[in-house]
């Protein structure tokens, strides 16, 4: 039903189609990968999570260390 109110002007071919998660054992996710978002994170955001505050140091730490270069 799908097929035929959405795409209506082609016709649908099976064997155009493969089960994916079949390739892949029935695991849904196996050899997929997920990409998170596109956008860096703002410093504010970085500084809500441990892992951001230790990122926000190291940029600190290469930023001083480039100005100690010049």
């Amino acid at each position: 039903e799908h097929w035929d109110s959405k795409h209506s002007k082609l016709p649908f071919v099976a064997a155009d189609w493969s089960d994916t998660h079949a390739e892949n054992g029935g695991v849904t996710t196996a050899g997929v990968a997920v990409k998170g978002t596109a956008r860096p994170k703002t410093q504010h955001e970085l500084t809500k999570s441990k892992t951001g505050q230790e990122l926000l140091k190291q940029k600190e730490a290469e930023k001083a260390k480039a100005l100690e270069t010049l």
